[in-house]
């Protein structure tokens, strides 16, 4: 698939098949290309965790916002949840620009993993 027929077909999901497993060599890849995106100052600020165990899962969900518009539903029931999540936290040790440098290279990152997501055929 092209890259243009890519972000063209490439929507936002909210309900998933939570019986379906992502190998960990696959998440390796997607988080490579975590990596591979810009960084502001080359600055690096952002580290990145992936949660694939139900339990950690299940403590997480209750914290997490789903469809803004849709302030009633609660989000994906089960089985319809995540398999796994990625948790991006900011290094202030590393920060020496405003947030906003770290919001940009935040998108940047989500996108190269969305993208590298979408042509696995990890959703849809």
């Amino acid at each position: 698939m092209e890259l243009r027929e890519l972000i063209e077909t490439t929507r936002t999901v909210r309900r998933f098949d939570g019986t379906r497993e992502i190998p960990s060599a696959v998440l390796d890849e997607l988080l490579e290309l975590l990596r591979l995106g810009g960084s502001a100052r080359n600055g690096q600020v952002l580290k990145f965790m992936v949660v694939t165990d139900d339990r950690e899962r299940d403590l997480i969900f209750p914290y997490l916002g789903w469809a803004g518009y849709l302030p009633d539903w609660p989000g994906p029931g089960t089985g319809e949840r995540p398999v796994a999540y990625l948790i991006c936290l900011k290094d202030e040790n590393l920060a020496v620009g405003p947030d906003t440098e770290a919001h940009f290279d935040l998108g940047i990152a989500t996108q190269n993993f969305l993208l590298g997501a979408a042509t696995r055929g990890i959703f849809g």
